[in-house]
């Protein structure tokens, strides 16, 4: 290459890299949709056709950025061996450095998923998942290349260790890990102490599983007596929001109002989502729905709460015969996978994360119900796992929580859809093994 060749190429890649870094800040700060090419070019003092000689549009800079911003998993590895290379002396046997290890990638994940530009990125992600489902899943998959994956291919080879897909698995892992993403939602990170306390329970639990030796010993101790009744939820549940306004108007009427506000924001996002509008679509004043509601926070709010009431909201149904353990928590895993794939109920999740850097005290507030209408779903069926000691009773606390992780697979199907029938019940199954067994799970039938 002549000089004059090497200074066209620095120059090139010197432009390159300040599309690259102004679409970056763009992107953080506005979001995939918010970002114009012509704002880029602005903010890199270039032309678009200059940008199009490099990439083809701006999802292809999003996507480079995103690849550039991630640890490849041998650099993860790494990072987590040298880390345990200052802390283990090697009088550990193999199965405490196994716990050692998940626990030092357990706190890597946690770090790593909540580090302020991945997690800018993975709501820039969300975002698109709505405009570019094509890309949302190419970012997804980036983010979860996991360091985890080879390892647990690694750990097949042992004879007591089971689980369905490697790669899986380690997905699994790091939404035990992050704990569901609670945190992400609902602005409140874990103090140091609390993530290690997460990290060793997730390192734990996801070796052993929450199973009681008395379980894991006979699989058929107990059966479910109450199959053929819906596990009801609890009497007189408590809506999202309390409201002393205007009653003037049936339930129908505010219900309408409720979904006609769900469509408006999720399909503009709370900032643009526009109060006249709704009210004009409810059929409804503008004046009365402020009676009602009092802000446009409050309509929020009550809204993402009928999408929960919808999707989580009514019993649970287990069959017509008695089953163990297993089988009763495998019906309860489909159902509630099922239940998080409805249209709304995974717009409203990608909702949450997107609003959650603007409005940490309003998604919080909206995923705390959610987990409290699960927890009372679920409540019948773990009262009777822990009143029969087939869970431990350290976990007991818990433990519909992590199977709420777990069941419906945390962020992965706002990416990544399970819509075959026999897929989701697989999922289900490696699910539902994985709470009670851990990796170290006897042979299923």
């Amino acid at each position: 290459m002549d000089q004059n060749e090497q200074d066209s190429q620095q120059l090139a890649d010197g432009l390159r890299g300040r599309l690259i870094s102004a679409s970056k800040a763009l992107f953080l700060s506005k979001g995939l949709a918010g970002t114009s090419v012509d704002a880029i070019v602005a903010s890199a003092r270039t032309s678009k056709r200059e940008f199009y000689k490099h990439f083809a549009d701006r999802e292809a800079v999003f996507l480079e950025i995103v690849e550039h911003s991630l640890l490849d998993p041998d650099a993860q590895l790494v990072s987590i061996r040298n880390v345990m290379a200052e802390d283990l002396d090697g009088r550990e046997d193999e199965a405490e450095s196994l716990k050692t290890f998940l626990f030092k990638a357990a706190r890597f994940l946690y770090g790593a998923h909540l580090e302020p530009q991945s997690l800018g990125l993975f709501r820039t992600a969300i975002e698109a998942a709505i405009l570019h489902p094509e890309v949302s899943g190419a970012v997804y998959e980036a983010r979860t290349r996991s360091f985890l994956e080879g390892y647990f291919k690694e750990q097949l080879q042992q004879p007591d260790f089971q689980y369905d897909d490697p790669y899986l698995t380690a997905i699994r892992f790091g939404h035990l890990a992050t704990d569901g993403f609670r945190s992400m939602i609902a602005g409140a990170f874990l103090s140091e102490i609390q993530q290690a306390a997460l990290a060793k329970q997730t390192a734990e639990l996801f070796i052993d599983g929450h199973a009681s030796q008395e379980l894991r010993d006979s699989r058929t101790i107990a059966t479910w007596e109450e199959m053929a009744q819906p596990l009801c939820v609890a009497a007189g549940d408590a809506p999202i929001l309390e409201f002393s306004g205007d009653t003037r108007l049936g339930h129908a009427v505010w219900n309408k109002v409720l979904d006609v506000a769900w469509e408006q924001f999720s399909a503009c996002g709370y900032a643009k989502a526009s109060l006249n509008f709704i009210a004009q679509q409810a059929d409804v004043p503008r004046n009365t729905l402020y009676r009602r509601f009092g802000s446009k926070e409050n309509l929020f709010v009550a809204s993402a709460g009928r999408v929960v009431d919808q999707a989580f909201g009514s019993p649970l149904t287990i069959g017509q015969s008695g089953g163990t353990a297993r089988d009763v928590l495998i019906a309860v895993a489909l159902q509630l996978l099922r239940r998080f794939h409805e249209p709304a109920n995974l717009a409203l999740h990608r909702l949450l994360f997107i609003e959650s850097a603007r409005k940490p005290e309003i998604t919080g507030a909206i995923h705390a119900y959610l987990m409290r209408k699960n927890e009372k779903t679920l409540r019948p069926v773990f009262a009777w796992l822990t009143s029969n000691g087939l869970i431990l009773d350290e976990f007991a606390a818990e433990a519909p929580w992590r199977f709420y992780i777990l069941a419906t697979f945390g962020s992965r199907f706002m990416f990544v859809q399970a819509n075959d029938g026999s897929q989701q019940e697989r999922l289900a199954k490696e699910a539902v093994d994985l709470f009670l067994f851990g990796c170290r799970r006897p042979k299923v039938r």
